[in-house]
């Protein structure tokens, strides 16, 4: 995961036009759960995405101080604010 927002955000925008990071729904959305509780990665994900945690560009809120964002783990498949 990049250390912060600002800086994936930085790093969407130095790969040129057309690239952005995705919503929140959009990563979700290649999610697959099997079981209750049972997280499957969906097939291939690992080749193109890894196990990592990654941001989204939709606002989750702020803490008083800074803006929060969704970020998404595919090793586990949770859905998390941060920082």
């Amino acid at each position: 995961m990049e250390s912060s927002f600002e800086r994936a955000r930085d790093r969407c925008t130095e790969q040129g036009a057309g690239w952005r990071l995705p919503t929140r729904i959009e990563l979700v959305t290649l999610l697959h759960y099997g079981n209750v509780g049972d997280f499957l990665p969906p097939p291939g994900s690992f080749s193109t995405l890894g196990k990592g945690v990654y941001w989204t560009s939709s606002v989750a809120g702020n803490n008083g101080a800074e803006a929060l964002f969704w970020v998404v783990d595919f090793s586990n498949g949770t859905v998390v604010r941060a920082t």
